[in-house]
């Protein structure tokens, strides 16, 4: 099922850049200021980073963007006294719509889906740090909206702020800790370059 629909959404897109008045295909790439949202726990954010490859299609003011990146995010977490640093990696796929104002300003939203790639825990204690696999104890996937602004500039550059706001739990059940409810929440600055305008 996952395969007719992602057969579909890629045709759907063939017979869309057909009409599309400006194409472009790049890459891009940006640092994650990333932490959790938890009403039992107070996380503290930490710095990521995300690169990946973006395809634009706009019409006149505007544009359907989807991008598939590689996202480097978590947060850190006192527990008792022992701090610990949660490292997520998620192969995501935003699809973004965005709306053309004046000179390249653009406004975006859209879904965004995660898949988890990687994920460790970094435990710090007396004797150093201590990092664990924890993978099979985390949620697979991420279901994220995306809110941003952006600009277009010469030579095919661009650069954005975004917003992702998780709307799926990330829960966690590895060996004694066991977290519910807990979302992704991500600031991202980002920039990238088409290589290929048409």
């Amino acid at each position: 099922m996952k395969k007719i629909i992602a057969l579909a959404f890629c045709l759907s897109l063939i017979g869309v850049s057909a009409n599309a008045q400006d194409f472009q295909l790049g890459v891009k790439g940006g640092v994650n200021f990333a932490s959790l949202n938890s009403d039992d726990l107070n996380y503290e954010s930490n710095t990521g980073y995300n690169a990946g490859l973006f395809l634009k299609l706009k019409f006149t003011k505007i544009a359907i963007q989807p991008e598939v990146m590689w996202s480097v995010q978590g947060a850190d977490l006192t527990l008792a006294g022992v701090e610990n640093t949660f490292k997520y990696s998620y192969v995501n796929i935003p699809i973004l719509l965005k709306l053309y104002l004046v000179s390249g300003l653009n406004l975006f939203v859209g879904p965004q889906f995660g898949f988890l790639s990687a994920a460790e825990l970094t435990t710090s204690v007396g004797s150093g740090d201590v990092v664990t696999d924890i993978k099979d104890g985390v949620s697979n996937s991420d279901v994220t909206a995306v809110v941003g602004v952006g600009i277009d500039l010469p030579a095919g550059l661009h650069a954005d702020f975004r917003y992702n706001i998780g709307l799926s739990s990330v829960d966690v059940d590895v060996a004694a800790l066991t977290i519910d409810t807990q979302t992704n929440s991500v600031f991202q600055l980002g920039v990238g370059w088409a290589f290929i305008r048409k």
